[in-house]
């Protein structure tokens, strides 16, 4: 759920304040990373750092298989 809401957020702009309202609603985001180095990202510093570097809305443009 952490997953799609960042990128929906990210990649589809129209979306990006909606999100910004579910993640206030959700709440912070725990899970248990079962004793392990990863994080899980918060979704509001994540589209954050994203808006400041322009790419919000941008896709790539080929995909690698």
């Amino acid at each position: 759920m952490n997953g799609f809401l960042i990128a929906l957020g990210c990649f589809c702009s129209s979306f990006t304040q909606a999100v910004r309202k579910a993640e206030k609603t959700i709440g912070p985001v725990d899970v248990d990373q079962g004793g392990t180095s990863c994080k899980t990202p918060d979704i509001a510093a994540y589209i954050d750092q994203l808006e400041k570097a322009g790419r919000v809305g941008k896709t790539k443009i080929m995909a690698r298989c």
